[in-house]
This record gives C-alpha cells, sequence and structure tokens, in this order.
C-alpha cells in the first residue's frame, strides 16, 4: 500500500502574513518610486528657471519694481551690478538724426514739477497733451485724452503707466517720464544712465496698442534718475520723429 502523504503544515497566522507580504510587494511595484530630494529640488529650480526665461521673453526686464541700493529698479534701469536689465535694442535702429551737439548753455523749455530740474521741448505739432501724476512723480504727455488708471500708476504693468482713456489710436502716442524716487552719489547714479534707443515694446504699450517703442533714462548731477518711455501707434516718420526729439532734448538745468 501507498504511504499517505501529510498535507504541509503552516504555523498559526504565517499564512495571513505572507499574503501580506505579497499585496505590498505587488503595491510597491506598481507605484513609482519618487526621486531623491535632491533631484526635486533641481527639478523644481528647473521650473523657476523656465518660468522666469518666458517672463523674461515677454516682458523686457520684469513687472516688478524693487527697491535696490535706494533706487526703484525698473525694466528701463541697469543696475551696476548687472541685476537690472534694459529693454533689448532693435537691431538696425538708428536716431533719425545724428551729429546733434551737446547743449553747453542751460536748456530751455517746458520745467515739470517735481521732476529735479528736467527741462522738456515740447514737440510743436498739434493734438499733445500734458497729464501730471504726482504720487508716482510721473509727468505724461500724449495725443489722446489721459486719466488715471483704477489704482493709479503705483503698480503699473512693467512700471509704465498708460493712463488712456481710450487704446492708442493709428499714429498715437503717448510719452512717460517718471522720476526715481531716491538720489545717490552721481558716481553710481552714472552707471544707470541709457542712451535713447529704439526697443522691443512693452507689454503695456503692447496692450494699449503701442507697436514701437523708444527708451531712454537721464541722471542729473544731483543724482536724480529720469526714466522715459514712448509707447507709438503705427506711427507716421513725423511722429516718430517727435517722440525721438521730445526725449532726445530733455535736459537738467
Amino acid at each position: 500500500m501507498s504511504e499517505r502523504t501529510e498535507p504541509e503544515r503552516t504555523e498559526p497566522g504565517a499564512e495571513p502574513e505572507r499574503a501580506e507580504r505579497e499585496l505590498r510587494a505587488l503595491l510597491e511595484r506598481a507605484v513609482p518610486q519618487p526621486p531623491a530630494p535632491a533631484q526635486r529640488l533641481e527639478r523644481v529650480r528647473e521650473r523657476v528657471r523656465r518660468r522666469r526665461r518666458r517672463r523674461t521673453a515677454a516682458v523686457t526686464g520684469g513687472a516688478v519694481l524693487a527697491v535696490a541700493a535706494g533706487l526703484v529698479a525698473v525694466p528701463g534701469l541697469v543696475r551696476p551690478d548687472g541685476g537690472g536689465r534694459a529693454a533689448p535694442a532693435v537691431v538696425g535702429s538708428a536716431s533719425p538724426r545724428t551729429g546733434a551737439a551737446a547743449p553747453t548753455t542751460p536748456p530751455s523749455g517746458y520745467r515739470p514739477d517735481g521732476m529735479g530740474g528736467l527741462v522738456l521741448r515740447l514737440p510743436a505739432g498739434k493734438g499733445w497733451q500734458k497729464f501730471a501724476d504726482p504720487a508716482t512723480t510721473s509727468l505724461f504727455l500724449g495725443t489722446q485724452r489721459m486719466v488715471l488708471p483704477a489704482g493709479g500708476c503705483a503698480h503699473a504693468l512693467d512700471g509704465f503707466c498708460t493712463p488712456l482713456a481710450l487704446a492708442l489710436k493709428k499714429d498715437g502716442a503717448l510719452v512717460m517720464f517718471r522720476r526715481q524716487p531716491s538720489k545717490m552719489s552721481l558716481g553710481k547714479a552714472a552707471a544707470y544712465e541709457l542712451p535713447l534707443a529704439e526697443a522691443a515694446p512693452y507689454q503695456a504699450c503692447r496692450t494699449v496698442g503701442g507697436t514701437r517703442q523708444l527708451t531712454r533714462t537721464a541722471v542729473a548731477p544731483d543724482g536724480t534718475v529720469v526714466w522715459a518711455v514712448a509707447c507709438l501707434a503705427t506711427p507716421t516718420p513725423a511722429r516718430f520723429q517727435e517722440a525721438w526729439d521730445l526725449l532726445s532734448s530733455a535736459a537738467f538745468g
């Protein structure tokens, strides 16, 4: 007669424990393991860098005004330590008129209040209007009716305020002169000076219909810094020349 084989015996509770281990192993294989903390941090940093690059491509300089070295950093200002960034000049852009000599006598013209002695030669063409915003030490000149936007100009996109009742019409223009709130020594302030140049329009300019833009940063002998931006909507050569002359002739005296 054949011998009877006894079934394999297991200790009480061993079977449920084995099933639990197998289930746990199955779940661990199904769920991907999270990357190491260093990898996660690097991915976060890379996402931040990508967002910064996209923001820089969309809006020159950035839209946040930061106080640094006693000067408000705006897209039109370049910090001596490289922290700021100027709007990129358009390749091939040049002054419509060249060879103008620097003034040797005190300039004459319109002297807006609170602008540190800035003197402007206002456009001779018809239709230009003046509009001041003392809260941000800004002066605006435009070819259309101007009103302060809701909330004022203190938190304007790109730092460039657009106090227009309506979007710019074709051949329309809006020019802003903004005095920075802090002074510094002339040696430090001189590093912020930027010559007049055509630049890619800020988003704020494009939002109101602008297609071309001029920028300049002027520095007074006492360290006053004034940032100037001209936003133009499909300007004629004559209108572009008016805006260029307005910014280029601005001087302190």
